[in-house]
Protein backbone atom coordinates (compact mmCIF):
# COMPACT_ATOMS: atom_id res chain seq x y z
CA UNK A 1 0.00 0.00 0.00
CA UNK A 2 1.30 3.42 -0.92
CA UNK A 3 1.72 5.36 2.29
CA UNK A 4 0.35 8.78 3.11
CA UNK A 5 3.92 10.00 3.48
CA UNK A 6 4.60 9.03 -0.14
CA UNK A 7 1.55 11.02 -1.25
CA UNK A 8 2.87 14.18 0.41
CA UNK A 9 6.45 13.63 -0.79
CA UNK A 10 5.16 13.23 -4.35
CA UNK A 11 2.91 16.25 -3.91
CA UNK A 12 5.70 18.66 -2.92
CA UNK A 13 8.20 17.16 -5.34
CA UNK A 14 5.86 17.36 -8.33
CA UNK A 15 4.75 20.88 -7.43
CA UNK A 16 8.37 22.03 -7.13
CA UNK A 17 9.18 20.45 -10.48
CA UNK A 18 6.12 22.09 -11.97
CA UNK A 19 7.20 25.51 -10.75
CA UNK A 20 10.68 25.05 -12.18
CA UNK A 21 9.27 23.88 -15.47
CA UNK A 22 6.93 26.88 -15.60
CA UNK A 23 9.89 29.23 -15.20
CA UNK A 24 11.72 27.36 -17.93
CA UNK A 25 8.73 27.67 -20.25
CA UNK A 26 8.52 31.43 -19.67
CA UNK A 27 12.17 31.80 -20.64
CA UNK A 28 11.74 29.85 -23.89
CA UNK A 29 11.57 31.65 -27.18
CA UNK A 30 8.10 32.09 -28.60
CA UNK A 31 8.64 30.93 -32.20
CA UNK A 32 7.33 27.47 -33.18
CA UNK A 33 9.17 24.44 -34.48
CA UNK A 34 11.71 22.11 -32.90
CA UNK A 35 15.32 22.90 -32.03
CA UNK A 36 18.04 20.31 -32.12
CA UNK A 37 18.69 17.27 -34.30
CA UNK A 38 15.32 15.62 -35.00
CA UNK A 39 16.76 12.44 -36.54
CA UNK A 40 16.55 10.61 -33.17
CA UNK A 41 12.76 11.00 -33.33
CA UNK A 42 12.63 8.87 -36.48
CA UNK A 43 14.97 6.30 -34.95
CA UNK A 44 12.89 6.04 -31.76
CA UNK A 45 9.61 5.84 -33.73
CA UNK A 46 10.90 2.91 -35.78
CA UNK A 47 12.37 1.11 -32.75
CA UNK A 48 9.21 1.55 -30.67
CA UNK A 49 6.94 0.34 -33.46
CA UNK A 50 9.21 -2.62 -34.21
CA UNK A 51 9.12 -3.65 -30.55
CA UNK A 52 5.30 -3.52 -30.53
CA UNK A 53 5.12 -5.46 -33.80
CA UNK A 54 7.20 -8.28 -32.33
CA UNK A 55 4.54 -8.90 -29.67
CA UNK A 56 2.30 -11.58 -31.18
CA UNK A 57 0.82 -12.90 -27.93
CA UNK A 58 1.06 -11.68 -24.36
CA UNK A 59 -0.55 -13.04 -21.24
CA UNK A 60 0.13 -12.51 -17.59
CA UNK A 61 -0.97 -11.11 -14.26
CA UNK A 62 -0.67 -7.67 -12.72
CA UNK A 63 -1.43 -6.00 -9.41
CA UNK A 64 -2.86 -2.49 -9.22
CA UNK A 65 -2.53 -0.12 -6.26
CA UNK A 66 -4.37 3.21 -6.18
CA UNK A 67 -4.31 5.95 -3.58
CA UNK A 68 -6.18 9.25 -3.81
CA UNK A 69 -5.91 12.18 -1.40
CA UNK A 70 -8.31 15.12 -1.68
CA UNK A 71 -8.33 18.36 0.28
CA UNK A 72 -11.55 20.12 1.26
CA UNK A 73 -13.61 20.86 4.35
CA UNK A 74 -12.46 17.38 5.26
CA UNK A 75 -9.43 15.53 3.96
CA UNK A 76 -10.41 12.30 2.20
CA UNK A 77 -8.15 9.37 1.35
CA UNK A 78 -9.14 6.43 -0.82
CA UNK A 79 -7.21 3.17 -1.33
CA UNK A 80 -7.83 0.37 -3.79
CA UNK A 81 -5.95 -2.87 -4.40
CA UNK A 82 -6.79 -4.95 -7.45
CA UNK A 83 -5.51 -7.89 -9.43
CA UNK A 84 -5.93 -8.65 -13.12
CA UNK A 85 -5.07 -11.55 -15.40
CA UNK A 86 -4.97 -10.82 -19.12
CA UNK A 87 -4.32 -12.25 -22.57
CA UNK A 88 -3.60 -10.52 -25.87
CA UNK A 89 -3.46 -11.95 -29.40
CA UNK A 90 -2.32 -9.56 -32.12
CA UNK A 91 -3.61 -11.69 -35.00
CA UNK A 92 -7.08 -12.11 -33.48
CA UNK A 93 -7.12 -9.33 -32.74
CA UNK A 94 -8.40 -10.13 -29.29
CA UNK A 95 -7.83 -9.05 -25.68
CA UNK A 96 -9.28 -10.52 -22.50
CA UNK A 97 -8.96 -9.44 -18.88
CA UNK A 98 -10.29 -10.69 -15.55
CA UNK A 99 -10.18 -7.79 -13.12
CA UNK A 100 -10.87 -8.20 -9.40
CA UNK A 101 -10.88 -5.38 -6.85
CA UNK A 102 -9.62 -6.99 -3.66
CA UNK A 103 -9.65 -4.01 -1.31
CA UNK A 104 -11.55 -0.74 -1.42
CA UNK A 105 -11.53 1.57 1.60
CA UNK A 106 -11.71 5.26 2.42
CA UNK A 107 -11.12 7.57 5.36
CA UNK A 108 -12.29 11.06 6.18
CA UNK A 109 -10.01 13.08 8.48
CA UNK A 110 -8.19 9.79 9.26
CA UNK A 111 -11.44 8.07 10.30
CA UNK A 112 -12.34 5.03 8.22
CA UNK A 113 -15.53 5.22 6.14
CA UNK A 114 -17.53 2.03 5.87
CA UNK A 115 -18.00 0.92 2.25
CA UNK A 116 -18.80 -2.30 0.43
CA UNK A 117 -15.65 -4.36 0.87
CA UNK A 118 -16.80 -7.41 -1.03
CA UNK A 119 -14.44 -8.33 -3.90
CA UNK A 120 -15.70 -6.80 -7.12
CA UNK A 121 -15.00 -8.23 -10.57
CA UNK A 122 -15.20 -6.70 -14.02
CA UNK A 123 -14.12 -9.25 -16.58
CA UNK A 124 -13.98 -8.28 -20.22
CA UNK A 125 -13.08 -9.32 -23.71
CA UNK A 126 -12.53 -7.35 -26.91
CA UNK A 127 -12.88 -9.54 -29.98
CA UNK A 128 -14.32 -9.20 -33.51
CA UNK A 129 -14.89 -5.47 -32.88
CA UNK A 130 -17.18 -6.42 -29.99
CA UNK A 131 -16.72 -5.64 -26.28
CA UNK A 132 -18.10 -8.06 -23.68
CA UNK A 133 -18.09 -7.11 -19.99
CA UNK A 134 -19.17 -9.22 -17.01
CA UNK A 135 -19.31 -7.32 -13.71
CA UNK A 136 -20.45 -8.50 -10.28
CA UNK A 137 -19.70 -8.60 -6.55
CA UNK A 138 -18.51 -11.90 -5.10
CA UNK A 139 -20.75 -13.75 -2.65
CA UNK A 140 -23.75 -11.66 -3.58
CA UNK A 141 -27.15 -13.07 -4.53
CA UNK A 142 -27.73 -10.43 -7.18
CA UNK A 143 -27.90 -11.86 -10.70
CA UNK A 144 -24.71 -11.40 -12.70
CA UNK A 145 -24.86 -9.47 -15.97
CA UNK A 146 -22.71 -9.50 -19.09
CA UNK A 147 -23.06 -6.60 -21.53
CA UNK A 148 -22.16 -6.70 -25.21
CA UNK A 149 -21.25 -3.42 -26.92
CA UNK A 150 -19.21 -2.16 -29.88
CA UNK A 151 -15.49 -2.40 -29.09
CA UNK A 152 -14.93 1.35 -29.48
CA UNK A 153 -17.05 1.84 -26.34
CA UNK A 154 -14.29 0.33 -24.20
CA UNK A 155 -13.09 2.76 -21.55
CA UNK A 156 -9.31 2.70 -21.17
CA UNK A 157 -7.41 4.96 -18.83
CA UNK A 158 -5.80 5.40 -15.46
CA UNK A 159 -8.91 4.36 -13.54
CA UNK A 160 -10.62 2.15 -16.10
CA UNK A 161 -11.42 -1.44 -15.23
CA UNK A 162 -10.63 -2.50 -18.81
CA UNK A 163 -6.87 -3.01 -18.45
CA UNK A 164 -5.77 -3.76 -22.03
CA UNK A 165 -2.05 -4.58 -21.56
CA UNK A 166 -1.06 -2.88 -24.84
CA UNK A 167 -2.38 0.38 -23.41
CA UNK A 168 0.61 0.41 -21.05
CA UNK A 169 3.03 0.52 -24.00
CA UNK A 170 1.66 3.96 -24.87
CA UNK A 171 1.08 7.33 -23.23
CA UNK A 172 -2.62 7.48 -22.60
CA UNK A 173 -3.39 5.22 -25.53
CA UNK A 174 -1.85 7.49 -28.15
CA UNK A 175 0.13 6.09 -31.09
CA UNK A 176 3.64 7.16 -30.09
CA UNK A 177 5.24 6.22 -33.41
CA UNK A 178 2.80 8.40 -35.33
CA UNK A 179 3.30 11.30 -32.93
CA UNK A 180 7.08 11.12 -33.19
CA UNK A 181 6.98 10.91 -36.99
CA UNK A 182 4.63 13.90 -37.06
CA UNK A 183 7.13 15.98 -35.09
CA UNK A 184 9.95 14.65 -37.28
CA UNK A 185 8.19 15.74 -40.51
CA UNK A 186 6.91 19.07 -39.14
CA UNK A 187 10.03 20.04 -37.19
CA UNK A 188 10.54 23.26 -39.18
CA UNK A 189 6.87 24.25 -39.27
CA UNK A 190 6.60 27.67 -37.55
CA UNK A 191 3.01 26.86 -36.57
CA UNK A 192 4.12 23.80 -34.60
CA UNK A 193 4.38 24.05 -30.82
CA UNK A 194 7.87 25.15 -29.92
CA UNK A 195 10.12 22.49 -28.51
CA UNK A 196 13.48 20.77 -28.35
CA UNK A 197 14.97 17.37 -29.11
CA UNK A 198 17.96 16.12 -27.13
CA UNK A 199 19.86 12.85 -27.25
CA UNK A 200 22.17 11.52 -24.56
CA UNK A 201 23.41 8.08 -25.54
CA UNK A 202 20.34 5.81 -25.72
CA UNK A 203 18.10 8.43 -24.10
CA UNK A 204 16.04 10.69 -26.38
CA UNK A 205 14.01 13.57 -24.94
CA UNK A 206 11.27 15.45 -26.78
CA UNK A 207 9.92 18.52 -25.00
CA UNK A 208 7.17 20.78 -26.33
CA UNK A 209 5.62 24.01 -25.05
CA UNK A 210 2.26 25.52 -25.95
CA UNK A 211 1.29 28.48 -23.78
CA UNK A 212 1.66 27.25 -20.20
CA UNK A 213 1.30 23.60 -21.27
CA UNK A 214 4.44 21.46 -21.15
CA UNK A 215 4.90 17.92 -22.46
CA UNK A 216 8.16 16.01 -22.05
CA UNK A 217 8.73 12.51 -23.41
CA UNK A 218 11.79 10.48 -22.50
CA UNK A 219 12.53 7.37 -24.57
CA UNK A 220 15.24 4.75 -24.17
CA UNK A 221 16.61 3.02 -27.28
CA UNK A 222 18.23 0.36 -25.11
CA UNK A 223 14.71 -0.62 -23.95
CA UNK A 224 13.16 -1.07 -27.38
CA UNK A 225 12.61 2.64 -28.01
CA UNK A 226 9.93 2.61 -25.34
CA UNK A 227 8.78 5.53 -23.23
CA UNK A 228 10.38 5.51 -19.77
CA UNK A 229 9.08 8.83 -18.46
CA UNK A 230 6.47 11.39 -19.45
CA UNK A 231 5.89 14.73 -17.77
CA UNK A 232 2.96 17.06 -18.40
CA UNK A 233 2.03 20.29 -16.64
CA UNK A 234 -0.19 23.33 -16.95
CA UNK A 235 -1.43 25.92 -14.47
CA UNK A 236 -3.86 23.48 -12.83
CA UNK A 237 -2.15 20.07 -12.82
CA UNK A 238 1.15 18.25 -12.95
CA UNK A 239 1.38 14.63 -14.09
CA UNK A 240 4.20 12.10 -14.41
CA UNK A 241 4.25 8.57 -15.81
CA UNK A 242 7.11 6.13 -15.20
CA UNK A 243 7.80 2.75 -16.78
CA UNK A 244 10.26 -0.06 -16.10
CA UNK A 245 10.70 -2.97 -18.54
CA UNK A 246 11.91 -6.53 -18.79
CA UNK A 247 13.19 -8.33 -21.89
CA UNK A 248 11.85 -11.51 -23.51
CA UNK A 249 13.84 -12.60 -26.56
CA UNK A 250 14.57 -9.07 -27.76
CA UNK A 251 11.06 -7.86 -26.86
CA UNK A 252 10.64 -5.27 -24.13
CA UNK A 253 7.51 -5.58 -21.98
CA UNK A 254 6.42 -3.31 -19.10
CA UNK A 255 7.48 -4.55 -15.68
CA UNK A 256 5.88 -1.65 -13.82
CA UNK A 257 3.96 1.53 -14.51
CA UNK A 258 3.48 4.44 -12.11
CA UNK A 259 1.14 7.38 -12.49
CA UNK A 260 1.39 10.46 -10.25
CA UNK A 261 -0.97 13.40 -10.61
CA UNK A 262 -1.34 16.55 -8.55
CA UNK A 263 -4.21 18.82 -9.59
CA UNK A 264 -5.52 22.07 -8.16
CA UNK A 265 -9.23 22.85 -8.18
CA UNK A 266 -10.68 26.26 -8.93
CA UNK A 267 -11.09 26.84 -5.18
CA UNK A 268 -7.35 26.34 -4.73
CA UNK A 269 -7.60 22.96 -3.00
CA UNK A 270 -5.51 20.02 -4.14
CA UNK A 271 -6.19 16.47 -5.27
CA UNK A 272 -3.38 13.90 -5.47
CA UNK A 273 -3.52 10.55 -7.26
CA UNK A 274 -1.04 7.70 -7.38
CA UNK A 275 -1.57 4.53 -9.38
CA UNK A 276 1.01 1.77 -9.64
CA UNK A 277 0.83 -1.33 -11.85
CA UNK A 278 3.19 -4.26 -11.24
CA UNK A 279 3.30 -6.91 -13.97
CA UNK A 280 4.14 -9.86 -11.72
CA UNK A 281 3.83 -12.42 -14.54
CA UNK A 282 4.59 -11.90 -18.23
CA UNK A 283 4.52 -14.63 -20.91
CA UNK A 284 5.27 -13.42 -24.42
CA UNK A 285 4.84 -15.07 -27.83
CA UNK A 286 3.86 -18.47 -26.49
CA UNK A 287 0.80 -20.33 -27.86
CA UNK A 288 -2.49 -19.44 -26.23
CA UNK A 289 -5.17 -21.95 -25.25
CA UNK A 290 -7.93 -22.48 -27.81
CA UNK A 291 -10.53 -21.19 -25.34
CA UNK A 292 -8.42 -18.20 -24.23
CA UNK A 293 -10.94 -15.75 -25.68
CA UNK A 294 -14.17 -17.38 -24.64
CA UNK A 295 -17.09 -16.62 -22.35
CA UNK A 296 -15.88 -19.45 -20.12
CA UNK A 297 -12.50 -17.75 -19.59
CA UNK A 298 -14.36 -14.54 -18.75
CA UNK A 299 -16.18 -16.45 -16.03
CA UNK A 300 -19.67 -16.50 -17.56
CA UNK A 301 -21.90 -19.19 -16.04
CA UNK A 302 -25.25 -20.74 -17.03
CA UNK A 303 -28.20 -18.55 -15.98
CA UNK A 304 -26.10 -15.37 -16.09
CA UNK A 305 -27.93 -12.49 -17.77
CA UNK A 306 -26.68 -11.22 -21.15
CA UNK A 307 -27.73 -7.84 -22.48
CA UNK A 308 -26.74 -7.16 -26.09
CA UNK A 309 -26.53 -3.39 -26.44
CA UNK A 310 -26.29 -3.66 -30.23
CA UNK A 311 -29.73 -5.18 -30.58
CA UNK A 312 -31.23 -4.32 -27.16
CA UNK A 313 -32.13 -7.97 -26.61
CA UNK A 314 -31.72 -9.78 -23.29
CA UNK A 315 -30.77 -13.45 -22.88
CA UNK A 316 -30.21 -16.01 -20.18
CA UNK A 317 -26.89 -17.65 -20.96
CA UNK A 318 -27.01 -21.38 -21.59
CA UNK A 319 -30.57 -21.48 -22.79
CA UNK A 320 -31.41 -22.34 -26.37
CA UNK A 321 -30.38 -19.50 -28.66
CA UNK A 322 -28.16 -17.95 -26.00
CA UNK A 323 -24.90 -19.86 -26.15
CA UNK A 324 -21.60 -18.28 -27.17
CA UNK A 325 -21.99 -19.61 -30.70
CA UNK A 326 -25.37 -17.88 -30.97
CA UNK A 327 -24.03 -14.40 -30.22
CA UNK A 328 -24.01 -12.34 -33.44
CA UNK A 329 -20.41 -11.59 -34.44
CA UNK A 330 -21.17 -8.37 -36.26
CA UNK A 331 -22.37 -4.92 -35.29
CA UNK A 332 -25.60 -3.34 -36.43
CA UNK A 333 -24.78 -1.56 -39.68
CA UNK A 334 -26.67 1.19 -41.45
CA UNK A 335 -28.81 0.12 -44.41
CA UNK A 336 -29.05 3.65 -45.84
CA UNK A 337 -28.27 3.52 -49.55
CA UNK A 338 -29.05 -0.20 -49.72
CA UNK A 339 -32.14 -1.95 -51.08
CA UNK A 340 -34.86 -2.48 -48.49
CA UNK A 341 -34.37 -5.96 -46.97
CA UNK A 342 -36.89 -8.65 -47.77
CA UNK A 343 -39.56 -9.48 -45.21
CA UNK A 344 -38.20 -12.99 -44.76
CA UNK A 345 -38.61 -14.09 -41.15
CA UNK A 346 -41.44 -11.58 -40.63
CA UNK A 347 -45.05 -12.77 -40.57
CA UNK A 348 -46.85 -10.02 -42.50
CA UNK A 349 -49.30 -9.75 -45.38
CA UNK A 350 -47.10 -7.44 -47.43
CA UNK A 351 -44.45 -7.65 -50.15
CA UNK A 352 -42.50 -4.87 -51.82
CA UNK A 353 -44.21 -5.79 -55.09
CA UNK A 354 -47.46 -4.49 -53.62
CA UNK A 355 -45.83 -1.07 -53.32
CA UNK A 356 -44.23 -0.95 -56.76
CA UNK A 357 -43.40 2.65 -57.67
CA UNK A 358 -44.29 3.85 -54.16
CA UNK A 359 -42.27 5.03 -51.21
CA UNK A 360 -42.24 2.58 -48.29
CA UNK A 361 -42.20 3.58 -44.62
CA UNK A 362 -41.38 0.74 -42.23
CA UNK A 363 -41.80 1.11 -38.47
CA UNK A 364 -40.28 -1.47 -36.12
CA UNK A 365 -41.99 -1.20 -32.74
CA UNK A 366 -42.81 -3.00 -29.51
CA UNK A 367 -46.43 -2.81 -28.44
CA UNK A 368 -45.34 -3.18 -24.81
CA UNK A 369 -43.36 0.07 -24.94
CA UNK A 370 -45.15 3.41 -24.62
CA UNK A 371 -42.98 5.32 -27.19
CA UNK A 372 -43.60 2.56 -29.72
CA UNK A 373 -47.37 2.57 -29.18
CA UNK A 374 -47.44 6.35 -29.51
CA UNK A 375 -45.54 6.27 -32.82
CA UNK A 376 -47.81 3.62 -34.34
CA UNK A 377 -50.93 5.54 -33.21
CA UNK A 378 -49.58 8.72 -34.81
CA UNK A 379 -48.90 6.87 -38.06
CA UNK A 380 -52.40 5.38 -37.97
CA UNK A 381 -53.82 8.87 -37.64
CA UNK A 382 -51.96 9.91 -40.79
CA UNK A 383 -52.75 6.79 -42.81
CA UNK A 384 -54.95 8.49 -45.41
CA UNK A 385 -52.58 11.46 -45.79
CA UNK A 386 -49.60 9.15 -46.37
CA UNK A 387 -51.61 7.00 -48.78
CA UNK A 388 -52.40 10.08 -50.90
CA UNK A 389 -48.65 10.77 -51.08
CA UNK A 390 -48.06 7.24 -52.46
CA UNK A 391 -46.37 6.11 -49.23
CA UNK A 392 -46.97 2.53 -48.17
CA UNK A 393 -46.78 2.18 -44.37
CA UNK A 394 -45.80 -1.13 -42.77
CA UNK A 395 -45.35 -1.83 -39.06
CA UNK A 396 -43.43 -4.76 -37.57
CA UNK A 397 -43.71 -5.95 -33.95
CA UNK A 398 -40.02 -6.50 -33.19
CA UNK A 399 -40.42 -9.09 -30.41
CA UNK A 400 -42.65 -12.10 -30.17
CA UNK A 401 -46.02 -11.68 -28.44
CA UNK A 402 -49.24 -13.67 -28.58
CA UNK A 403 -50.76 -13.20 -32.03
CA UNK A 404 -54.23 -12.60 -30.55
CA UNK A 405 -52.83 -9.95 -28.24
CA UNK A 406 -51.29 -8.13 -31.21
CA UNK A 407 -54.43 -8.49 -33.35
CA UNK A 408 -56.66 -7.17 -30.57
CA UNK A 409 -54.43 -4.12 -30.09
CA UNK A 410 -54.34 -3.41 -33.84
CA UNK A 411 -58.14 -3.59 -34.05
CA UNK A 412 -58.59 -1.45 -30.96
CA UNK A 413 -56.33 1.28 -32.36
CA UNK A 414 -58.01 1.06 -35.80
CA UNK A 415 -54.72 0.55 -37.59
CA UNK A 416 -55.47 0.04 -41.29
CA UNK A 417 -52.01 -0.57 -42.76
CA UNK A 418 -50.24 -3.98 -42.60
CA UNK A 419 -48.90 -4.96 -39.19
CA UNK A 420 -46.71 -8.03 -38.82
CA UNK A 421 -44.44 -9.67 -36.28
CA UNK A 422 -40.96 -11.11 -36.32
CA UNK A 423 -41.28 -14.90 -36.40
CA UNK A 424 -37.64 -15.78 -37.08
CA UNK A 425 -34.56 -14.93 -35.05
CA UNK A 426 -35.26 -11.52 -33.46
CA UNK A 427 -31.62 -10.58 -33.16
CA UNK A 428 -30.75 -11.55 -36.72
CA UNK A 429 -33.76 -9.61 -38.00
CA UNK A 430 -32.67 -6.45 -36.20
CA UNK A 431 -29.15 -6.85 -37.56
CA UNK A 432 -30.44 -7.30 -41.12
CA UNK A 433 -32.70 -4.26 -40.88
CA UNK A 434 -30.20 -2.06 -39.00
CA UNK A 435 -32.58 -1.59 -36.06
CA UNK A 436 -30.70 -0.01 -33.14
CA UNK A 437 -33.61 1.02 -30.91
CA UNK A 438 -37.40 1.06 -30.81
CA UNK A 439 -39.39 2.56 -32.34
CA UNK A 440 -37.26 2.60 -35.53
CA UNK A 441 -38.41 4.25 -38.75
CA UNK A 442 -37.04 3.35 -42.19
CA UNK A 443 -37.95 5.29 -45.35
CA UNK A 444 -37.24 4.32 -48.97
CA UNK A 445 -37.48 6.10 -52.30
CA UNK A 446 -39.79 4.88 -55.08
CA UNK A 447 -37.17 2.34 -56.16
CA UNK A 448 -37.18 0.94 -52.62
CA UNK A 449 -33.65 2.03 -51.76
CA UNK A 450 -33.35 3.16 -48.14
CA UNK A 451 -32.89 6.93 -47.89
CA UNK A 452 -33.36 7.52 -44.17
CA UNK A 453 -33.42 5.52 -40.94
CA UNK A 454 -33.68 5.99 -37.20
CA UNK A 455 -35.30 9.42 -37.46
CA UNK A 456 -38.04 10.90 -35.28
CA UNK A 457 -41.66 10.88 -36.39
CA UNK A 458 -41.58 14.69 -36.24
CA UNK A 459 -38.92 14.60 -38.98
CA UNK A 460 -41.00 12.48 -41.35
CA UNK A 461 -42.38 15.33 -43.46
CA UNK A 462 -38.88 16.72 -43.99
CA UNK A 463 -37.62 13.29 -45.04
CA UNK A 464 -40.52 12.82 -47.46
CA UNK A 465 -39.89 16.22 -49.10
CA UNK A 466 -36.26 15.35 -49.60
CA UNK A 467 -36.82 11.98 -51.27
CA UNK A 468 -36.85 13.30 -54.83
CA UNK A 469 -33.75 15.39 -54.26
CA UNK A 470 -31.87 12.54 -52.58
CA UNK A 471 -32.75 10.08 -55.32
CA UNK A 472 -31.60 12.51 -58.00
CA UNK A 473 -28.34 13.39 -56.29
CA UNK A 474 -27.57 9.86 -55.14
CA UNK A 475 -27.25 10.88 -51.49
CA UNK A 476 -29.04 9.64 -48.41
CA UNK A 477 -29.56 10.61 -44.80
CA UNK A 478 -29.70 8.84 -41.50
Amino acid sequence: MVSKMLIFVCFFWVCACGAAEGEKAAESEKQGGLKGDVEPLRIVAQAHQANKDRIKTWRGRATIEVQVYREGKSSIEHWMNSSVTFAYDRDGPATRWNYTRLEDRSSRDSKEIKINNKPYSNNGMKKDEVLCELFYYENQDQRRTMMIRPAHKADYGMYAENPDPMWYLTKGGENLSERLMFYYREANNPNLSRGTVERDGDKVILETHSGNLINRYKFDLSLGGNLVCWYGADSMATTRYYWTYEEFNDIWIPKSFTYINVSRRKDGLWRNNIRRIEFVENVVNEPLAEDEFSFAKMGLRPDDRIYDGRTHIEYTFGQKGATEADMPPRLIESIVGKPLPTFEGIDIEFTTEQAKGKTILVCFFDMNQRPSRHTVRELAGRAEELKEKDIAVVCVQASKVEQKELDDWVNKEKILFPVGMVEGDEQETRLNWGVKSLPWLILTDRQHAVVAEGFLLAELDEKIKGISHKSASGTAER
